[in-house]
Parts: structure tokens; sequence; C-alpha cells
């Protein structure tokens, strides 16, 4: 992405016009630049500045407009409607010169703008902008390639406002395509097709690309090539548009243009950012009406909420997000916060957190909840790590989790002979929250050190788990309740800054955290407190339940998946990033929580991870896995997701050494069967196929027996099995199974509660004896 900068000479422009035009308070009135030519003797390698002689445009009391005879203008002077058009500027005029060494080259990517390399510009003919390769070869702007342009608006009083409003483009025809994107927040974009006559421009206005008076956004918009074949184009124009300080929704429509950044919004009438889109402010006041935030939307308030309308005055629905800059705005009035649970039965739990700060207790929230029996509201205790019930007139507290029961009713359908009450279905609850926005920095001091706390999202936005990371001196990992009743496996999805793993039925987390989500993180050693900032705030909305699904960043990772009859125990992640060593490293692994007899796990000295980091990724690399037990039968381990270079072909390799089997798991997932216990050396994750295997040997380590509701069960993890026979301690036969020619056997209606001794033959007569309680 090319940074181009517009600096102060289009600044004295807009003074010019500002301190003439602005006292008789007009409205709309427009610069256009309709081409951008390096100055008399400029090149690409000057510095980026925008240079004009002032004398060169008077303006006088009448309104009349006066340009130098240096200058070309193509409508006339005194346009009623404000606007003045200046084509083939040259010496005197608005000019460019561009400094490939300050540009900065960007693709796009799911933020819509990662920087990748630095290279040059390049000028055409016709005064459009394009791109310089880093090898030198010129071009316009090429897939994947954009420009960034910025406005240096220092000289400019506070009182008024630059708003980018159209751009114009060459060499754009039909099969083009351009991705605008506001920078302030990208979240607010749109993509431009090419014109059938290859030039044209595009009204950008509704973006709300706005830049206050007296400060400098050298970062203000981009644009991307997104055609979907080879195709490039050039820049040749943009128009900018001094606005209003403030503008009034009135149920329809804006008195002046749509608000941005630097502009004051005022509602006084019913708004729905579904209907009308989000959008951004500097300050946001509901006078009357209702402003309703559906899902998917995003409201952007640099600095303060007011609302004067009462807690209907401002609806964040489920999936939206009321999001602010400046830790300084100072809220007012309360606001009405709604939030559903993910699909879940009568007697499951949800970990919850108040976006706001309010009288709104924990009964108010879940009525239902209260109901049961000894009210089933928790708090997690640091010191004996367990959850102890709270009072239901307890008020949420701000960054507190909250572990919560649903309903002990169907709220729609209230009953004990309801689907939900008997557990015959699961609803999602809708929960409520009443209160004034937080907002700024917050801060949980006196925490236990080196301890476990239930924490949650203090936002009506949606927080970065990522920057919180980065953000705090923590264990590094966090941890989101996710247990359902009758489940296998732990309770805990986990998140580090390698990625997420899931616990069963829920998808695995992501660095978006929701409102109202609330979550485990243990503390620093010696430090007693988490702090939560705006930075932590990004700038998109997400529709759905907890746990939202945008994930970002380059990385090589498998998720492996233990399994049995009876549903998923858990995810193992394996993530080879920029980073992490193969030792500990905080932020990227994440320790197990150790709640379930069942297991997964990486190993790093000796304790158990579901997420491992390591090195850049190196095909000879091999991963020692735990396993473990507490009930003998039969597993699988599965391929459940990959990315980065196990997308584009990488094999990845499971290895049995009890077995001695090597399982391809891009192939099919790897079934096995166990005996109750821990089992840390059986088996290793490894990307190369063992050239030669040796056949496993038919000894007590492949061989393994099991009693199971009066059935005996015995399974060979090498030769095929010939005879089975089964004795009692007394050396009694009591069962026998010949030609058996299979590598499993079954042998039933033996007494229960006794001990056994089993006697298995291979067909080359060798033999393994095992002892078994029935």
């Amino acid at each position: 992405m090319k940074r181009i900068t517009l600096k102060k000479g289009i600044t004295m422009a807009i003074l010019l016009l500002a301190g003439s035009i602005y006292s008789q308070t007009p409205v709309n009135n427009l610069i256009r630049l309709t081409s951008l030519n390096p100055a008399s003797g400029g090149t690409t390698s000057s510095p980026s500045i925008i240079s004009q002689d002032d004398s060169s445009i008077t303006i006088d009391a009448a309104g009349a407009v006066t340009i130098a005879s240096d200058y070309t203008p193509i409508a006339a002077a005194g346009n009623t409607t404000g606007t003045i058009l200046i084509g083939g500027a040259r010496n005197k005029t608005i000019s460019v010169q561009l400094n490939a060494g300050s540009v900065v080259d960007q693709t796009v990517g799911a933020t819509l703008g990662a920087i990748t390399t630095t290279a040059g510009i390049q000028r055409a003919s016709d005064g459009g902008i394009g791109v310089t390769t880093v090898a030198g070869a010129s071009s316009g702007i090429d897939n994947g390639e954009g420009i960034t342009f910025g406005l240096d608006l220092s000289s400019l009083p506070s009182t008024v406002a630059v708003q980018i409003s159209r751009v114009y483009f060459s060499t754009f025809g039909t099969a083009e395509s351009c991705t605008v994107v506001n920078r302030q927040d990208t979240s607010q974009n749109t993509t431009v097709v090419g014109f059938s006559g290859n030039a044209g421009n595009r009204d950008i206005s509704t973006l709300g690309i706005s830049i206050p008076g007296g400060t400098i956004d050298l970062d203000a918009v981009s644009f991307f090539n997104s055609s979907a074949t080879a195709q490039n184009f050039r820049i040749t124009g943009i128009e900018i548009r001094i606005v209003a300080l403030s503008t009034v929704w009135n149920g329809t429509s804006w008195s002046n243009a749509a608000p941005g950044p630097a502009v004051d919004a005022f509602i006084e009438g019913n708004y729905s950012a579904s209907a009308t889109g989000g959008f951004s402010a500097n300050n946001l006041t509901i006078n009357s009406g209702s402003l309703t935030i559906e899902a998917t939307k995003n409201l952007k308030i640099e600095r303060s909420v007011v609302n004067n309308a009462g807690p209907n005055g401002i609806i964040v629905e489920e999936g939206g997000t009321l999001q602010q800059v400046l830790s300084t705005g100072l809220n007012s009035g309360a606001i009405t916060v709604k939030k559903n649970s993910n699909l879940l039965f009568r007697n499951d739990y949800t970990m919850w957190s108040s976006p706001v700060a309010g009288s709104t207790t924990l009964e108010q929230f879940s009525p239902l909840t209260a109901q049961t029996p000894n009210n089933r509201f928790y708090v997690y205790n640091p010191t004996s790590n367990l959850y102890e019930n709270v009072a239901p007139s307890s008020s949420f507290n701000i960054a507190k989790g909250y572990l919560i029961r649903m309903p002990n009713e169907n709220p729609a359908d209230l009953g004990t002979s309801s689907a939900y009450y008997t557990g015959a279905s699961a609803i999602n609850f809708s929960g409520t929250v009443v209160g004034v926005p937080n907002n700024g920095t917050l801060t949980l001091t006196g925490l236990a050190t080196d301890s476990f706390h239930a924490t949650g999202n203090p936002y009506p936005s949606n927080l970065d788990a990522d920057l919180f990371l980065g953000g705090n001196t923590t264990g590094g990992t966090l941890y989101f309740w996710r247990k359902t009743n009758g489940a296998v496996g732990t309770a805990y999805a986990t998140y580090t800054l390698a990625g997420g793993v899931a616990n069963g039925g829920f998808p695995a987390p992501t660095k978006i955290i929701a409102p109202c989500q609330g979550f485990i993180v243990k503390t620093g050693v010696g430090i007693s407190s988490l702090t939560f900032t705006n930075a932590m705030r990004p700038n998109n909305a997400v529709a759905g339940q907890f746990l939202k699904t945008k994930q970002t960043g380059t990385k090589d990772r498998v998720w492996l998946k233990l399994s049995n009859a009876s549903g998923t125990f858990n995810q193992a992640l394996i993530a080879y990033m920029d980073g992490a060593t193969t030792g500990v490293d905080n932020g990227i692994d994440g320790e197990y929580i150790n709640d379930s007899k069942v297991a997964l796990t990486s190993r790093i000295n000796a304790s158990e991870y579901v997420i491992q980091g390591r090195p850049a990724f190196d095909a000879t690399d091999v991963v020692a896995l735990n396993f473990k037990t507490d009930v003998a039968g039969d597993f699988s381990i599965s391929l459940d997701q990959f990315d980065g270079v196990f997308a584009t072909g990488q094999a990845v390799y499971l290895v049995d050494s009890t077995t001695g089997t090597e399982t391809d798991l891009k192939s099919g997932a790897y079934n096995f069967n166990a005996a109750a216990g821990v089992d840390n050396s059986r088996f290793t994750l490894k990307y190369q196929k063992t050239l030669k295997v040796i056949n496993a040997e038919f000894n007590d380590n492949s061989i393994t027996v099991y009693g199971q509701n009066g059935t005996l069960l015995v399974k060979s993890g090498a030769k095929l099995i010939h005879t089975v026979k089964v004795f009692d301690i007394q050396g009694r036969l009591l069962a026998e199974q010949k030609n058996v020619k299979s590598t499993a056997a079954t042998i039933s209606n033996l007494k229960t509660n006794q001990a056994l001794i089993v006697q298995v033959s291979s067909e080359d007569n060798q033999v393994v004896i095992k002892k078994v309680l029935n």
C-alpha cells in the first residue's frame, strides 16, 4: 500500500475557503483534485509534500473566486454550490511530490491492510498515481496492492472538519474492482467496480472518512486492487469536502452529511443500524427516539455517549457492538445490551460478565435461575479453586465473571412439561443488562497473585484476546467455560496467541471475545491486577453467540481431536509460529487445566499442554503426545482442522508405538483400544513417513484385554489372533475361541467380578498371557 500524504499546501487551500465561506454558513463546499501532478522539477524520490502559492486563489466578500493565470479552472468562479474544480495543476498549483522511502506497501487481507513490503510509486502521463514494484518496474496498482492517502490539517481551526468524499480512476475497466477502506474504521469499506469507458469516479462519502481541523491523519483512506483477475489501474484524483461538525438524524435522514469521526451525531428519531448502516461519530447524543444496533453492525464513537431518551434510547442487540475510541469519553444515561447464550439444556451453565455499570442484579438478569435449588449463581474462589454460591440480589461488578445456570423453565414455554424442562431440547437464553456503557481503562485490583480468576469482557464491543494478553502479565492462557451436562471431557475451551481449542460441541475460541463473555485467566507471579483498555476493542462486529470466529495471522497449525462413541473429549493444537520455541512460551503455550481424566495433550517439560507453539515448521519435527483415560475402551484420534502448510499438502502422521502403526491422519482417523491409565510414550506426531516400519511384535505390549459388562474383549495391535483361552485363577478352562483370524476377539457369558487368566496365541504359535478382572 503506497501512502500519499497531502501536506500543508492543501491545508492552506482549505483554510482559504473555510475562512471566507463558513462565515456565511454554507454547507457541502468542495475542493476537487482532478489530477495529482509533480511540481516543476519534482521527482518520485522527492520528499512527500504539497506546495501552493496562497496569493494565487482569492475569494472576495461576495464569494467570487479569482484564480491566477497559471490555474485552469474547470468550473466557473463563484459556483453557487461552493464547488471549485482545479485541473491541469502545475507549478504554483496544488502539486504532489512522492517519496518512495516514506510510502507503505500493503496487501488486502483480513484486516484490509496488513503491511508487507516497501517499494516506490509511479505517475502516468495523465497524472494518475500507480505503483513501482520492488524490482523497479512501473505499473498501475496491481492485484493486492493499493495506495493510502492522508491529510495534514494541522493549520486548520478545530471548528471545521474535512471529509474525503469521492475518488477518480483511470485505466479502470469493467474487469477491475477497487476496495475503498476507511482507515480509521476498516469495517467501513466498499468495493467499486470498473467503468465501461475505463475512467470515472465514485462517491465514497458514506464511508464517513472525516478528519478534524488542527490534526494530522496520514493514513485516512486506502484504495486496494481487489480484482478477481490480473488487472491494474490508477488513482487520478480525490475530492474533499468541508463538512459541518454536527448532524442530526430526524428519523429519516441526516441534517447534514452522514457523521464521521470528527462530527457530532444527534439522534432525534428512530435509527436502525441494520436498515441505515453503522456509522462513526465524534460524540453521540440521543435526545429522542431509539438507536438500535443490530447483529453485525458496529457504531464507533470517538468520545462520549450521552443517552437522554431512557434505557431504550440505545439498544445493542445480539451480535451488535458499541465501540468507543478515547478513554476520556464520559458516558451518561443507561443503555440496554442484549446477549444470547449458546444453545444449552436446562442444567447447563454460561459464564457471563456485564458491559455496563448499573444496578442490574443477577436475579433480574435471569429470574428463572433464581428459582432453581440453592440459586445457581456462582463466583470463582481463587484460593480454593472452586465455584461458590453468590446471592441472587448481588449486582454485576465490572469485569467480573459469573457462572450462571440456565433458567429452570423455558421463558417462552413455562411449566414442567416443556421439552426444555424435561431435558429433551435446548434453548438460547437471551440475557439483558441495563446501565451506563463501560468505557476507558478499567482495572481489577487486589487480586490474589499467581491465581486463577473469573473475569470477562467489560465493554459493549468486542475484546481482542491477543491485545488483552499482551497488555497484562498473566499465565498467558484464557479458559472459557463450555461444559454441558452429560458431555465427556474438559469443561473449558482454551485460547492463547497460537489459537484456540474446543472441548466438545462448540467452536474453538478465537481472538474475538464477545460482549458479556466471561472467562478464566491466571494472574502472573507477583501480579495482583488485570487491566482492560479501549486499545483492546477491535473495529468489528460479528453475529452469533459467544466465541467469535475471526482469526488472523499466518501460522502452520494442526488440531487433533480425541473422541469415542460417547462424544469428543478435547482438542489439542500444535502451532508452528514466530516467537515460539520448543520450551514453555508464555502467551503461546496453553497448559491443560486438568479437569478431565480422559485427554489427549502434548508434552513440554513433563507437563500437559492442549496448545503448544513450536518454531518455524520443519518437516523432520516430532511432537510427543500424552494420553490418559480412566476407562478402558475404544478411542479415536483424528485431524479436526488444519491451516498453513498443512492446507497445501503437508502430511500429518500419528505413530502408535504400542501397535507399531503409522497413520496418515489426512486420510482418516486412527482407531485404537486402550486400557485405563496414563500413557505418555505411546503416541507421537510427525510429518514424514518412515521409510521402513518394523513389524510390531506379538507380545505383552501389543495385546490388550479388558472386561466390560460380563464380556471379555481381546485386541492385538500386531499379528492376527488364532486362539483365545480363558482360565480362572485355579487353572480351570472357562472358555475358548479358535480360528479367530482377526486382530480382535470377544468372549461373552462370563461371570463378572472374577479374576481371569487369558492366553492369546498368534497364528505362528506365539503366546501372550494376560491377567484381568472381569
